[in-house]
């Protein structure tokens, strides 16, 4: 299973997230990404520091496993 984010605008990047055991960024995916989510860069940014109420609409475009895809954006905030 794997993970694509292709960031848009300022932050534009792609960050590649393969999940065997734990998932791990990586320099690139063997294969094509199980789902790949499309938003703009900044929007992700506040989204992983928790800064979007739940419900709040993302912008971000869901190509692949729809459901993985929505799961992953729902549990996209994380602090250290």
């Amino acid at each position: 299973m794997s993970v694509r984010f292709e960031l848009t605008g300022e932050l534009a990047r792609r960050i590649d997230v393969a999940v065997s055991d734990r998932a791990r960024a990586v320099v690139a995916l063997t294969g094509g990404p199980t789902v790949t989510l499309t938003l703009a860069g900044a929007r992700f940014m506040r989204m992983a520091g928790g800064r979007l109420p739940p419900g709040a609409d993302t912008g971000a475009r869901i190509d692949g496993d729809a459901a993985l895809g929505e799961q992953v954006m729902a549990n996209l905030a994380f602090m250290i």
